[in-house]
Order: C-alpha cells, then sequence, then structure tokens
C-alpha cells in the first residue's frame, strides 16, 4: 500500500460506520498482509494476479499457471466480506465476482473479461491504474461509464468490461499520464 496501513484501517473503518456506509473500493498496490476484520468494509477490491496471491496465501506460481481457477481466489475474498471483487490479469483481461445477500442466502455472479484486442503495444506502464480509474468512473456514473444520469443497478460485468477498454488505449502510447484516455475516447 502506497498509504500507511493504520491510515487505510481508519478509514476503512470511519467509511463503514455511516450511514449508509460509504462505499469504499480498494486497489492494494503494493499489497501487504492485510487483517481479515478490514475485508466486509470493502465495496470493491481490485488487485493483480501477484497481490491475489499474496493477500490470499498462495505462490504467485500457483496463480499465473494456465487455467488457474480466479473464482476459487474471488469467493475467497467475498467469503471475507467483500461486495465486488475484481482481478486483474494483464493481456489476458480480469476475472470478477460479484454478492449480493438477501437474509437466507447469498448469491454470487461472477465471469471474466477479456483484454480489448489492440495491434500493438506501446507501452503497459499506466494500464493497471487506468482500469482502477475507469472501473470507478463507471460505477460513479451508473455501471457503463456513459454518464447518463440514470439511476442503474451495478451490472459489474459492464464496468469491468468498460475498464478493460479503457486500458487497452492506454497500452497503445507512450508515457504514463499522457497515455491515459478521456472518458470519451474509451
Amino acid at each position: 500500500l502506497e498509504i500507511p496501513l493504520p491510515t487505510i484501517l481508519q478509514i476503512l473503518t470511519t467509511a463503514s460506520s455511516t450511514t449508509p456506509p460509504t462505499p469504499i473500493l480498494l486497489n492494494p498496490a503494493p499489497a501487504v498482509p492485510l487483517p481479515d476484520s478490514i475485508y466486509p468494509s470493502i465495496t470493491h477490491l481490485i488487485l493483480n494476479e501477484s497481490e491475489a496471491a499474496l493477500l490470499t496465501g498462495r505462490k504467485v506460481e500457483e496463480v499465473e499457471e494456465k487455467g488457474f481457477d480466479w473464482e476459487v481466489v474471488t469467493e475467497e475474498f467475498i467469503g471475507k466480506g467483500v461486495k465486488n471483487v475484481v482481478v486483474t490479469l494483464g493481456s489476458k483481461g480480469a476475472f470478477w465476482a460479484s454478492s449480493s445477500s438477501s437474509a437466507t442466502n447469498t448469491k454470487i455472479k461472477s465471469g471474466f473479461v477479456p483484454a480489448e484486442k489492440v495491434e500493438k503495444v506501446v507501452d503497459t506502464t499506466a494500464a493497471g491504474d487506468t482500469f482502477v480509474g475507469a472501473y470507478a468512473v463507471a460505477v460513479v456514473r451508473g455501471g457503463d461509464g456513459s454518464g447518463n444520469g440514470e439511476e442503474v443497478k451495478l451490472d459489474l460485468e459492464s464496468v469491468v468490461r468498460w475498464a478493460c477498454k479503457a486500458s487497452a488505449r492506454t497500452v497503445q502510447k507512450e508515457g504514463a499520464q499522457v497515455s491515459i484516455p478521456w472518458a470519451d475516447e474509451v
């Protein structure tokens, strides 16, 4: 984490004590072990393969194996109380899972969104940051990045698809900040 862990813990405690609780998006990069007690405060958890490995006690080599079951990892985070989990998989795309709870059970929807195809990868420097930023914008705008102002139920697959598309635009340009697309370029 680029912010000290005690600060993160205080933010999560404060946000979860509001009525209604303030939604929290956490991208634990670089990852450090997190106490299980914080997971129920996280609305959106976005992490890459190595961060997912560290936070679930797996070896990076294990999660990088072809055919690795990301559903197991995302369900592990949901089991700890996270509502929405996204694991970015670089040039492969992203795996997502979302939970909804009722008094009697928890339903989990999940899926894989492949990376957008690009003609030429120039620089991957800001791809992960672009994904997280685009994801946050899409969530705030109602799920698909359109910003049409209508209240819609969050469709996590559409959010992840839009974030993947934004990242694909980023890798086609040189540099970090200058390569990040504006919303209307996605």
